[in-house]
């Protein structure tokens, strides 16, 4: 069959997908391909679809029956090699560039070429990797002992931060994940923006229980990968993962890969950063289509959502934006959001910015005190003399120092 007798459901599933409607674009592409299981097109975005959900394997295997069917499709050649990279597999990668070169353009190979480097460069292959490593946590929330496990890439800097922290027994960023026990009950939802390998997303999970759910956002490939390696290792189903970025619309951007921080990709160049030595010496720069928060969350919103945490360096005010209608509509009680001035900065916006938008929308701003786990009421004149990042929790249900039940 040709291609053009789909165009119109090809055009509906694919704007399902440009907003956050999985599930949708999903159905449509899987109902044209019962009608046309040799069509390239739907072969191509179902793909695509699965690479999002983490189902690396299938969507390898549908990207290699479409090159089957059409050995000069770009697309398919491009989307094969990059879920190659996201599941540490270089060899395959690289083979695939090479034999589909002639149909890629050159913006393409440079990218691809750059990502490839970059794995080799920080030995990023996880099949032999001796600077992989398993932590486990036990931890008692709420007169309840948890335990999970988190697989961590010790060549990274965050994620090297945080094995030093659990391979002691201790909390990574012990005021928020003692805030997130504080706030979440079973049942509850719990939106996580900007979930590096899932930390706090996989924390969330064993507090909202089988009942509850949690929505882990990450952009950046190679954490997103850990998150989904994550959530499996630890066998939780409540955790639905978006590899995506958000913004104040829908719309293409440029998203800079920080070399030197695992935890600072972003929405503006992070080689401006003089910490980002690596990235401003050999910048990796994708392009992509940003989400919503409105378009992730359209037609089903999350069930009673008591918190979301916003770590995106800087991109803060403008997904808060994107995310006006779902804010309007749930009544959020708590956020929490990293306070970065460097990458506010960068993204046109400010601390100021940000606190008085939340004070506009009714929520009051406490100072999460990490040490201690405490909170310090701010009011909208208190500025935090600092040279580093912080967090602030904005709250509409009173003095979060006051346990919730």
């Amino acid at each position: 069959m040709e291609a053009n007798q789909f165009t119109e459901e090809i055009m509906r599933g694919e704007k399902h997908l440009q907003h956050g409607r999985i599930d949708e674009a999903l159905e449509i592409f899987e109902s044209l391909l019962e009608k046309d299981p040799d069509n390239v097109f739907v072969l191509n975005d179902k793909g695509v679809i699965l690479n999002r959900l983490g189902r690396y394997g299938e969507a390898i295997q549908l990207f290699l029956v479409a090159l089957q069917k059409d050995k000069n499709n770009s697309n398919a050649a491009f989307n094969l090699i990059a879920n190659y990279i996201a599941i540490n597999n270089l060899v395959k990668a690289e083979a695939v560039l090479e034999e589909y070169r002639h149909c890629l353009p050159a913006n393409d190979i440079e990218m691809i070429t750059n990502d490839l480097q970059r794995f080799r460069s920080s030995d990023r292959d996880m099949s032999g990797s001796q600077d992989s490593k398993i932590a486990e946590l036990s931890v008692s929330f709420n007169s309840c002992q948890y335990s999970l496990k988190i697989s961590l890439d010790l060549t990274q800097f965050s994620q090297k931060i945080m094995w030093n922290c659990l391979n002691k027994g201790q909390l990574y960023e012990p005021g928020t994940s003692h805030f997130l026990a504080s706030a979440l009950r079973e049942g509850d939802s719990f939106i996580d923006i900007g979930s590096h390998i899932g930390y706090f997303s996989l924390l969330a999970s064993i507090i909202v229980g089988s009942s509850g759910q949690v929505f882990a956002i990450e952009p950046e490939l190679s954490n997103f990968d850990r998150l989904t390696t994550n959530i499996s290792l630890n066998k939780f189903s409540n955790i639905k993962t978006f590899n995506v970025a958000l913004g104040s619309k829908i719309e293409q951007k440029q998203f800079f890969v920080n070399t030197d921080n695992d935890g600072g990709h972003a929405l503006w160049n992070v080689g401006l950063h003089p910490f980002n030595k690596n990235s401003r010496a050999n910048p990796v720069v994708r392009n992509i289509k940003t989400a919503t928060l409105d378009s992730l969350f359209e037609d089903n919103d999350p069930d009673s959502l008591k918190l979301i945490k916003i770590d995106t360096e800087g991109s803060e005010c403008a997904i808060l934006q994107g995310g006006a209608n779902m804010m309007s509509r749930q009544n959020v009680p708590y956020l929490i959001c990293e306070i970065n001035r460097f990458a506010l900065q960068q993204m046109g916006t400010s601390e100021k910015e940000l606190r008085l938008h939340m004070e506009q929308s009714g929520y009051e701003t406490y100072l999460l005190n990490d040490e201690n786990q405490s909170f310090t009421r701010l009011s909208k004149d208190d500025y935090i003399e600092t040279n580093y990042v912080f967090n602030v929790v904005f709250s509409k249900a009173g003095d979060p120092n006051v346990p919730r039940h």
